[in-house]
């Protein structure tokens, strides 16, 4: 919320925005763009295009590429704001607000601009502000994504001996075999997108395209990029491309070519620095192909600077859950280009997209599974009913606990403590592959960093009982402790999202300054470099996706959180292998499943513009 005294400070050029200050919507990041557009006018800018040009630089912290007129008192709340107090603010009235944009000297209209010569900072088109690099950006996508999609490769040999070795037959006896599918369009296609929710198989779908390409390239192996939003998601990548090739038949040659590669994050594959890129079409990557994995996390800027950076003939396949959480900056992309298909069959993509619905991981008709099923369909009975049906007996697959409720509260923390202490003990052993094994075993995910029943809080109650099992967490460092790496690290080889435990160093002795920090691939790393750090006996929802767990604790705050949506859920439920505990009221669980993620956003319009 914005201060008092911001709320005092408010420039004289833009006092109508004062009742959108005071509510908390708007702050001085938005009064100043605000400001300095009033400022730079050639004739009096008008108070519903003020409010408007504050609210599209507003959106973006919230995830939206534009403003929708319609939709916007609904859309950009922001946490503990009343949702009354949002509608009672002084909105324009539409007809008034969209003639006084279309009249500013500040705003184009494509796809004719009355304003020549002039870039303008604001795009009004289909009842959407925008501001421009916005749109700019959102065209670039479109345009890239049709123009990919109509591009046909020609193998020049025959693919179905390799298909059916490493896939099998096209056809199954109930369905069509959609991971051959898969691999046959992006073997054939400039774009192939595979999308599918957690356990369907796009690993192993992406393995084999990558086997089958390299096996078809004779003795000129195809030079491949595989690259990931976030750098833990590029390492997770790595790890489960090199398991599904470990199970495969291939070529010595293919095999080492395959062994080789490693995926990076989109930023270290574009050659970022500072605030550009090394790459784009001026100099493109020499890739001919580039995988994508987590594309739902790929926000609408960095999409428009990859797309930038591909030759016009290098195949790019995008991998991805559409119904998971989108990214945390502006774009729905991967939402987007799914939706778009789904609602019509004139955006000249639906040849490169293939959804792949069979689960794997957990069963088709686990309860896990058709809870998630419940939640993404946004059926909020089925999945109340759900949650009470299997919470019968000590082995329920699903179930709900009341946070109200401060012994059924205290269950799953008395649960993580048994946790903890099983992995201090092989800690204080140095034994760290026994370590992070029963770390990754089980995890509370948290909706909130802060606050009652976020991440910090959950930490220090685990921790606390922890300590009552007579097991010490006392320090910043202890044999045992879980850490989250929060930010790159170049020098210790760390990326984002990396987990670690604490351990005993073998070679130094067993106490407290013969510690080090345990990793998945093996390295030990001194505590005393290791800065950008958080303890991880509890982590957010958002930096949970990709990963798997055997059982998952999923908390939710009350409503009206709009931190609570269908996607947070989904994302929360499907990290799971065998069990899911929510410990969450009713209401959250219905503000959550009958809330899907708003963002505003002209992709799917702009791939299907009819």
């Amino acid at each position: 919320m914005t201060s008092p005294s911001e709320r005092r400070r408010l420039p004289p050029l833009t006092d109508e925005l004062r009742p959108f200050v005071e509510a908390g919507v708007l702050g001085p990041a938005e009064v100043h763009v605000a400001s300095s557009f009033v400022r730079h006018s050639p004739t009096p800018m008008a108070p519903e295009v003020v409010l408007g040009a504050a609210l599209a630089v507003r959106g973006l912290s919230s995830g939206h590429t534009c403003v929708v007129l319609s939709t916007v008192a609904s859309t950009v709340g922001v946490d503990g704001t009343d949702p009354d107090l949002l509608v009672a603010l002084p909105w324009p009235e539409p007809a008034r607000w969209i003639q006084a944009i279309e009249d500013s000297p500040m705003v184009d209209q494509p796809p004719g601009t009355p304003h020549e010569g002039t870039v303008l900072p604001l795009i009004w088109d289909s009842g959407r502000l925008y501001l421009r690099r916005y749109w700019l950006w959102e065209r670039s996508v479109a345009d890239g994504l049709r123009a990919r999609a109509g591009q046909i490769h020609t193998l020049g040999t025959d693919a179905s001996p390799i298909l059916d070795r490493l896939l099998g037959p096209p056809d199954r006896a109930e369905e069509p075999n959609r991971q051959r599918l898969a691999v046959e369009v992006g073997l054939a296609r400039t774009l192939a997108v595979i999308a599918g929710g957690p356990g369907t198989g796009k690993t192993r779908t992406v393995a084999r395209l990558l086997a089958s390409l390299h096996e078809l390239s004779g003795s000129h192996p195809p030079e491949v990029a595989l690259a990931a939003p976030t750098g833990k998601a590029a390492a997770r990548m790595t790890e489960a491309l090199r398991h599904e090739l470990s199970m495969i038949e291939v070529s010595d040659r293919t095999a080492l070519a395959l062994e080789r590669t490693e995926a990076q994050t989109i930023h270290r594959l574009l050659g970022s620095y500072g605030s550009g890129f090394r790459h784009d079409h001026q100099n493109p990557l020499g890739h001919e192909l580039v995988v994508v994995d987590e594309t739902s996390m790929v926000s609408l800027p960095l999409m428009a600077r990859l797309l930038d950076a591909l030759r016009p003939e290098a195949r790019l396949v995008l991998v991805g859950d559409p119904d998971q959480l989108t990214s945390v900056e502006a774009g729905t992309v991967m939402g987007d280009i799914v939706g778009a298909v789904n609602a019509s069959t004139n955006t000249g993509l639906e040849d490169s997209v293939v959804r792949l619905q069979r689960v794997h991981r957990f069963g088709s008709d686990s309860p896990i599974a058709r809870l998630a099923g419940a939640v993404r369909s946004g059926d909020v009975d089925h999945v109340l009913a759900q949650l009470k049906a299997s919470a019968t007996g000590a082995d329920a697959e699903v179930t709900r606990l009341d946070p109200t409720d401060d012994t059924a509260r205290a269950m799953p923390q008395e649960e993580s403590a048994q946790q903890a202490s099983t992995i201090i003990d092989a800690a204080r052993r140095g034994d760290a592959p026994l370590a992070l094994s029963l770390l990754s075993a089980r995890r509370v995910l948290c909706a909130n960093r802060r606050g009652p029943d976020g991440v910090e809080r959950w930490s220090a109650q685990i921790e606390q009982a922890v300590e009552r099992l007579g097991l010490t967490t006392r320090g910043r460092w202890y044999a045992g402790r879980p850490i989250l790496v929060t930010r790159n690290d170049y020098t210790t080889r760390r990326s984002n999202g990396d987990v670690g435990v604490t351990v005993a160093d073998p070679d130094r002795g067993s106490g407290r300054d013969d510690l080090v920090v345990a990793f998945d691939d093996g390295a030990l790393v001194d505590p005393t470099r290791l800065d950008e750090i958080e303890t991880l006996w509890a982590m957010t929802i958002h930096k949970s996706q990709g990963s798997e767990f055997d059982d998952v604790v999923i908390v939710l705050p009350p409503p009206p959180s709009p931190i609570l949506t269908r996607e947070l859920l989904y994302t929360a439920v499907t990290r799971a292998r065998r069990s899911v505990t929510i410990v969450a009221t009713e209401e959250s669980i219905r503000a959550c499943v009958n809330r899907p993620v708003s963002r505003s956003s002209g992709l799917r319009h702009a791939l299907d513009p009819r």
